[in-house]
């Protein structure tokens, strides 16, 4: 896989972390092409382009939060639902679920990180690279990232 050709996907709705991991990506590929999706909605959308690489956050608005437009309901595995529609759509992009919550909610549904790690490599196999917990206050997510992306990168995975 070329670096030069290289496309990521972040699929981000708060901003702070949107630019954090969006710099740090271009760090480790400095030739990639970073787009940036905002909601599952732009996501569906986005994920159909050339991409080589995903790293989607777990907790989406519905949609694109705009001016009078507050983004629809908040969906806690908003994530995994994008990961179902690549499956349904044959779309075979390697991801890194890239979460800052330990512990993710949607209505009566809860799931911890590491029941999150289990659920997604048991249903997306050929998709989900790793899960990493985000933390503004550690580079460990840095470190993580970076040996994924080293590995599809090398093609070592």
């Amino acid at each position: 896989m070329s670096v030069i050709s290289f496309h990521v996907l972040l699929v981000e709705d708060d901003g702070f972390k949107q630019a954090m991991v969006a710099e740090e990506l271009q760090k480790m590929l400095p030739e990639a092409s970073v787009r940036i999706a905002s909601s599952l909605s732009s996501a569906r959308i986005e994920i159909q382009q050339s991409t080589d690489l995903l790293v989607l956050d777990m907790s989406l608005p519905s949609y694109d939060v705009g001016p009078g437009e507050p983004g629809g309901q908040a969906q806690g595995f908003a994530g995994q639902r994008l990961l179902h529609f690549m499956r349904d759509f044959d779309l075979r992009v390697p991801t890194i679920v890239l979460t800052q919550f330990e512990v993710l909610n949607e209505g009566s549904q809860q799931m911890d990180l590491e029941g999150l790690r289990e659920t997604l490599s048991r249903e997306f196999p050929d998709l989900v690279r790793g899960v990493v917990y985000y933390s503004s206050a550690s580079d460990e997510w840095r470190e993580r990232v970076r040996k994924i992306v080293s590995a599809l990168i090398s093609g070592v995975e």
